[in-house]
């Protein structure tokens, strides 16, 4: 999803307060990280969290298309997928500019293609 480069903590905190996957240091790190991509470029950063009790990968991508405008992508198990997705979606719908569904959705199916729509911890 396309975030402006202020809208990156914001949205990890939230992932964070509904999902609780992600700890304070890591929350810091990522949105520091991920709005320092230089453009045309992508970051990448693997973390191992919990989701129901499991341990499972979480891969965070982020592709700077344009300056301050970061687009982020989410790869893990299918079941955490489907809830960051949702948290994407809540998120975008709140924003007083909507990105278009189709932007969320293709993260989705991104996800799918790169992991066969499989992850394994």
């Amino acid at each position: 999803m396309n975030f402006g480069s202020e809208e990156v903590r914001p949205f990890l905190e939230r992932l964070t307060s509904k999902l609780c996957i992600l700890q304070s240091n890591d929350i810091d790190r990522l949105a520091r990280e991920i709005v320092a991509v230089p453009v045309q470029r992508v970051g990448r950063w693997r973390l191992d969290v919990t989701y129901r009790q499991r341990h499972v990968p979480l891969e965070v991508r982020a592709a700077m298309e344009d300056v301050d405008a970061p687009d982020v992508y989410f790869f893990t198990a299918p079941e955490l997928a489907d809830q960051i997705q949702a948290e994407m979606r809540a998120f975008a719908d709140e924003r007083s500019v909507t990105a278009p569904r189709s932007v969320v959705e293709a993260n989705f199916l991104w996800l799918l293609l790169v992991t066969g729509g499989q992850v394994t911890s």
